[in-house]
């Protein structure tokens, strides 16, 4: 895309987006200042009372107490959660840390002061976080510096000497001698860009919204700018080239903004040419730093983009992640981006009192010093119009002179603003019991009563507190986190829970879980104080009972400390307890290590004995099975025995059978050999 497609889409965008150059939204967040400020109507008559009621100032400055008592009494405004066992430490550090970023680097009360007075007056409220590593130059001026302090001054990378002078002076040195010493006077120019996370509450006029934002949630609009005026200096302190920034020219969209100068008039301010001062650097130049989704590469992809646009110039195009503007509302309309301010809720009410006691006041005024009706020509009325006291009126009758009738209306008037109050107090839940108790009302209440209705009361309170914690104080969070995350280079040591301790984020894991710390106003905090002595009071029967370390831990003895003491309002819990995690592991007592022995060893002998019983039973067992198993090995020895004489008595005759039946055979064999030698014998020419 180029830069003229760019710049004409972006002005398109910023022409068209919620709060430019007025409107009817501008026009109520004027009206709602004016009501806080008790401005007059413009209604007023000559001759009759211009009283204004501060019924919205009223309401505001008794909601904020509360509000700032709801967030900022306890240690930590939100915190992080752990996501297993071995990231408990970590997450409680991250915690720590964010909070530190806000309150301690940053001015944490009077954000949240503003934000939410803001959001109050003006419907929407809006923070901007984001990390400032813009250059920030300084002048410094030394004297009387010697060679060796003018040697160190000239190491440090951040200093530029502009002007030096050089003094020689004649002085005595240690050996009495008259010297030459030169001293000398420098002022330096410091150019130094560190890096800072940076929070800071805008002025509703500042940020434009794109109009079709259906949600609170800035980072789901496709359009936001923040509209600011920098000085030509500014913009080349943040690392634009003069050049380009001195051809940009001035533009007045922002100046004549009615927001912007009805806002500013309690000042005496007015417009002025800026360069009618002849210092170029002083000119100033309304700066928008968009933030759009577009196509801008033709990807088929919208990406968001961060874009710096001053006049017809684009400073900067980058792609980015994220929008660093968080907005929140106290009364929010689903599906809408801008919602309601209390001042919204009772601006009517604070003009129909007015209006009240304007006419009762009128009325009183005739009452006390009523009209007179004469008789004409029957008074003299250079007597009649003196107001001298004791001066005589002179008149011809009586009867010639008498006052005007007038009723008066007080007592109706009196009634009709305490309808109005009842009103205004059931719309805000500010009511005259969270703004300090009616004698009366307490000496006619039992004490339960009295709380239940001051519970009642703070619950609308409650649900704004709610309100912008699940909404802007958590967006608010989790950008700080993130940016820390991304920006954070350099270890640091900071102090925490009373603790040195490095903090490096780049070790940090990004955390979508987490917890809003709110409390919920003094009626409930006396509660929970209650509720934690009890549970206090149970871990202790439980300890006494032996629970120790199983039912009751040290962490958990801690966590109720530590709560009863937010509960009393003390800010930080940990000057009074110490959580177990953050202690060394305790050194062990010599006598409590003996004692711990001689139970071992006592344990040890007791095994021992087991053992040896164990070990005579297991023999005993051994023994018998072993005498079995002899016994039936000598039956069975006797029973082979047996058998083996059996067997050799039975191979024994089997041999003397074998050996009768061969002697048998051998006579037979010898009887049939000399059978045949004889028939030999006995034929006729046989040869023997």
């Amino acid at each position: 895309m180029e830069d003229k497609e760019l710049k004409a889409l972006l002005q398109s965008k910023i022409h068209h987006a919620m709060g430019f150059l007025g409107g009817e939204l501008s026009a109520e967040r004027q009206q709602n200042l004016d009501y806080y400020l008790g401005e007059r109507f413009g209604n007023e008559e000559e001759g009759h009372s211009t009283y204004v009621s501060r019924d919205v100032e009223e309401i505001i400055e008794w909601t904020m107490p509360a509000l700032t008592r709801i967030f900022l009494s306890g240690q930590n405004v939100a915190v992080f959660e752990p996501v297993s066992p071995e990231d408990e430490q970590a997450a409680q550090q991250e915690t720590d840390y964010v909070n530190h970023v806000i309150f301690k680097e940053n001015d944490g009360f009077l954000v949240f002061y503003d934000w939410f007075k803001d959001a109050l007056i003006s419907k929407n409220a809006y923070v901007k976080v984001w990390w400032d590593d813009s250059t920030k130059i300084t002048s410094e001026s030394y004297e009387n510096l010697t060679d060796m302090d003018l040697a160190v001054l000239d190491d440090d990378e951040e200093l530029e000497a502009v002007e030096q002078e050089a003094i020689t002076n004649i002085v005595i040195d240690e050996q009495g001698m008259e010297v030459e010493e030169t001293r000398y006077n420098v002022k330096y120019r410091r150019t130094s860009v560190k890096g800072k996370l940076t929070i800071k509450p805008l002025p509703p006029e500042e940020v434009l919204i794109d109009a079709s934002l259906e949600s609170l949630n800035l980072d789901e609009a496709n359009f936001v700018a923040h509209r600011v005026k920098k000085t030509v200096g500014e913009l080349i302190a943040m690392g634009f080239d003069a050049k380009v920034v001195d051809n940009i020219s001035s533009d007045s969209d922002g100046d004549y903004n009615d927001e912007r100068v009805n806002r500013r008039k309690l000042a005496d301010e007015f417009i002025t040419d800026d360069v009618s001062s002849g210092d170029e650097t002083s000119r100033a130049i309304w700066l928008y730093e968009c933030y759009i989704r577009v196509d801008y590469d033709y990807d088929d992809y919208p990406e968001l983009r961060r874009v710096l646009l001053a006049g017809d110039t684009i400073l900067e195009n980058e792609e980015t992640d994220h929008i660093p503007i968080v907005a929140l509302s106290p009364y929010r309309i689903p599906h809408k981006h801008i919602g309601l301010s209390q001042v919204d809720l009772v601006k009517d009410l604070q003009l129909v009192k007015s209006t009240l006691m304007r006419q009762t006041l009128d009325n009183l005024y005739k009452v006390n010093n009523p009209r007179q009706v004469i008789k004409r020509g029957g008074v003299n009325l250079d007597d009649l119009l003196s107001d001298v006291p004791g001066h005589p009126i002179r008149v011809d009758d009586v009867g010639n002179i008498q006052n005007e009738p007038i009723q008066p209306v007080i007592n109706h008037s009196i009634a009709a603003i305490q309808f109005i109050d009842e009103i205004k107090e059931r719309r805000t839940g500010v009511s005259r019991l969270n703004m300090g108790a009616n004698p009366d009302i307490l000496a006619k209440s039992t004490r339960g009563a009295f709380m239940g209705a001051m519970e009642q009361a703070n619950q609308i309170i409650e649900m704004i507190a709610r309100m912008f914690a699940e909404t802007g104080v958590r967006w608010l969070m989790r950008k700080t986190h993130e940016l820390l995350i991304k920006h954070h280079d350099d270890e640091k040591i900071v102090k925490l829970r009373g603790q040195w301790m490095p903090i490096n984020p780049k070790e940090w894991k990004d955390r979508t879980d987490m917890t809003i710390v709110v409390g919920t106003g003094t009626a409930n905090d006396e509660q929970k104080l209650n509720n934690m002595i009890n549970i206090m009071q149970v871990q202790e029967r439980i300890i006494g009972a032996g629970g120790e370390g199983r039912l009751v831990s040290e962490q958990n003895i801690y966590n109720a400390a530590r709560t009863m003491a937010e509960a009393g309002q003390l800010k930080d819990a940990d000057l009074y307890f110490t959580n177990p995690q953050m202690l060394p592991p305790p050194e062990p007592d010599p006598q409590a290590n003996i004692n711990a022995q001689i139970i071992q060893l006592q344990s040890a002998l007791g095994q021992a004995q087991i053992q040896m019983e164990a070990q005579k039973t297991e023999i005993a067992a051994m023994k018998n099975q072993t005498d079995a198993q002899l016994k039936a090995a000598k039956q069975e020895q006797d029973f082979k025995v047996k058998m083996d004489r059996i067997a050799n008595s039975q191979a024994e005759h089997i041999s003397n059978m074998e050996q009768r039946q061969r002697e048998h055979d051998d006579k037979i064999a010898t009887k049939l050999t000399e059978l045949e030698l004889e028939h030999e014998k006995d034929v006729p020419g046989s040869v023997v």
